[in-house]
């Protein structure tokens, strides 16, 4: 049996590490960054305001108001050029940021915040010790890494015992009816920038040898980067792929640079439809999957239409989790991974382990 964990910012979010869209922008090296003297960055983060008044910053709305920028101040190849030189700016940023919370769990970080931001000539005490904060942040992540890894290995060991009881039977009766030989490999599909997961991960795979899941020995597969990392770079020239895969998007600004633009927000790793296919059962971490991330949804659709199953652990703010917010949430997760073929979706967002704790996160048991 393959086993597939397709892992969203969710999963950081829960270890304490500070990656939504939010932090990178206000982060210290911003100010003093050549990406405020453009233009669209006021203008991106107007919008970004506006639209983020009643919604939770996340990276799937990131990704819908890069989108709706292009609608709104894109009129002439002029302004598209500008913009191809301010992604690159932007995706650097971005690359700047991650860099130096991107080896969590390593006390011999190659650059921290204060490091990049005093390459940059940053003189500003201010904004230094605004990095040196956030790089004491990530060292006390650092000195929890043993105490969290322990719990990583029994949410993808004892993932079924996390549900409900009548949903984890029915997941340990589809284990044991699909798994034909004497071990189940696990894959993992990261979605963010971070490589928090696959320092977890080298580290599970070396004592890999002490788990099972219900008696199976373990393999563990492939890591894969979908929208690349600050090390792993899928496109040069992208350098961080932003999630918008709707081959069909209609920005309807009616010029002939139209299509090129389309390439420039368009970035899809084709390879997930053979990660997917390649399943028996996936399961997902803090993914929130927004509507301009349809190629890889349609995929999943596919997955579940061979009758497969996918389990869904949402992140979940615990100040929210008793709100009225969370009646519907199951249906509407459900709804977001298939419209047609959802009773092989299973939803957990009351986690039976322990409630107080968000079911993206690796903090259950």
């Amino acid at each position: 049996m393959n086993i597939t964990f397709l892992i969203g910012n969710g999963f950081d979010l829960a270890l304490g590490l500070k990656t939504t869209y939010e932090n990178a922008f206000n982060y210290p090296g911003v100010i003093s960054n050549q990406i405020v003297q453009h233009k669209e960055w006021v203008n991106l983060m107007n919008l970004l305001r506006k639209k983020g008044t009643n919604s939770e910053p996340q990276w799937g709305m990131f990704e819908e108001v890069i989108v709706d920028y292009c609608k709104e101040y894109i009129h002439s190849t002029n302004d598209f050029n500008n913009f191809k030189i301010f992604k690159t700016d932007l995706s650097n940023l971005l690359v700047t940021y991650f860099s130096g919370i991107v080896d969590f769990g390593l006390p011999n970080k190659t650059l921290s915040h204060y490091d990049s931001l005093k390459k940059m000539n940053t003189r500003d005490n201010q904004f230094l010790n605004k990095a040196k904060e956030m790089d004491e942040d990530t060292e006390s992540k650092v000195i929890k890494f043993n105490n969290y890894y322990s719990e990583f290995v029994l949410s993808v060991t004892k993932f079924y015992e996390r549900l409900e009881n009548n949903k984890s039977q029915f997941i340990i009766d589809y284990i044991t009816q699909n798994t034909e030989n004497a071990s189940i490999t696990l894959n993992f599909v990261n979605f963010n920038y971070s490589n928090s997961l696959e320092k977890f991960v080298e580290k599970f795979e070396k004592d890999i040898c002490n788990y099972t899941i219900l008696n199976y020995k373990i393999n563990v597969g492939d890591f894969h980067y979908i929208h690349g990392s600050s090390k792993n770079v899928i496109d040069d020239s992208n350098i961080v792929q932003f999630g918008i895969t709707d081959p069909n998007l209609q920005l309807g600004i009616g010029y002939d640079f139209e299509t090129d633009l389309k390439d420039v927000l368009t970035k899809t790793n084709t390879q997930f439809k053979k990660w997917c296919h390649n399943s028996d059962l996936i399961i997902v971490h803090g993914l929130s999957m927004g509507n301009n991330e349809i190629y890889y949804l349609n995929i999943i659709d596919e997955y579940l239409k061979c009758n497969k199953i996918l389990i869904d652990f949402p992140y979940i703010d615990i100040d929210k989790k008793s709100s009225n917010d969370l009646n519907n949430l199951e249906n509407i997760r459900k709804s977001i991974f298939s419209k047609e073929h959802n009773d092989n979706v299973i939803v957990d967002i009351n986690p039976e382990t322990n409630p107080y704790k968000s079911a993206a996160g690796i903090f259950h048991f």
